[in-house]
């Protein structure tokens, strides 16, 4: 046999594996520090060490959800909370892997403004509470927290403001507290704004998961091999954090858009890259106290094994 004829078999033999690098997959994220490992594994070139081409999409608010389930994002980064209501809506989806648990670096937690008068769960009772966005996964929280206290967060008047708003809408007096999270948190207690008046995860045990990435069930029953390099990928982004700090703090600063010196009060999180069922049934629990589902949810339902 001729050695050309040998090395165009050869040749051929390789397509297939050609195919399948780099597969494309949109990742759509939220500048937050719970998808740091991910951010890591976009700067330091991780996917593409696993086969995949991932493009980094912003994404924010309530369309993200629908914008997943229509194809405008492969994967997406999302709160735990976000996940369980959109599934429990009827959309097909699975948490694929974890993002970030409790505990957290950084301060977060409800801060009611100077001279409020609030000094215990009960006084929130008729008050105006700002928080970035209704049911929220720190409005959840928070609502949580004064249901663990005793208090019906039904008789606190929620209303929707932008973190960066916060401290000035409660220093006009428009608020008498908000639901924050570092850098705005430590800023406005720095400042006399407000005091620490809720710590909303106070009761909430260790492992608790704040950030997950989602998939539809669409998407995963056709990319078995991409969800696998997509899993393993971060798994070496949480251990690329774990090691390298200050290029770990670059690539955060780059997706947040924060300063230095609010990344100094932000910190690094708690990334956790696997997922259980004991990382989300808290959220279940509280979600349901909250009458926040129309249906049973299971925590072996929303999890992609």
């Amino acid at each position: 046999m001729r050695p050309s004829f040998i090395l165009r078999v050869a040749a051929l033999a390789l397509l297939p594996m050609a195919a399948h690098a780099g597969e494309p997959v949109k990742l759509g994220l939220a500048p937050t520090s719970d998808f740091l490992a991910a951010y890591v594994a976009l700067d330091q070139g991780l996917f593409r060490k696993h086969g995949l081409d991932v493009t980094y999409v912003p994404a924010m608010g309530g369309t993200a959800m629908p914008a997943l389930t229509a194809g405008s994002f492969d994967v997406l980064g999302s709160g735990v909370p976000s996940a369980l209501s959109a599934a429990d809506a009827g959309l097909t989806l699975k948490i694929i892997a974890g993002g970030s648990v409790l505990p957290t670096f950084g301060k977060l937690g409800i801060v009611a403004r100077a001279g409020s008068g609030i000094n215990a769960p009960a006084d929130f009772v008729g008050r105006k509470v700002a928080v970035s966005g209704l049911n929220s996964i720190l409005h959840i929280a928070a609502r949580n927290w004064l249901m663990e206290n005793g208090v019906d967060p039904g008789r606190v008047k929620w209303v929707e403001v932008q973190f960066a708003q916060h401290a000035d809408v409660m220093k006009g007096g428009q608020v008498d507290a908000a639901v924050m999270t570092d850098p705005f948190f430590s800023r406005a207690v720095d400042q006399a704004v407000g005091y620490a008046a809720g710590p909303v995860y106070e009761k909430a045990p260790a492992g608790v998961m704040l950030g997950s990435y989602v998939a539809t069930d669409d998407w995963i029953a056709r990319h078995p091999a991409e969800l696998a390099a997509f899993r393993a990928a971060l798994d070496d982004g949480r251990r690329f954090v774990a090691d390298n700090k200050p290029a770990a703090l670059e690539s955060l600063a780059r997706y947040t858009k924060l300063p230095p010196d609010a990344l100094k009060l932000l910190g690094f999180p708690n990334l956790q890259s696997t997922v259980a069922p004991a990382n989300i049934d808290w959220w279940i629990a509280a979600m349901q106290r909250q009458k926040l589902f129309l249906t049973d949810p299971k925590a072996a339902d929303i999890i992609q094994p």
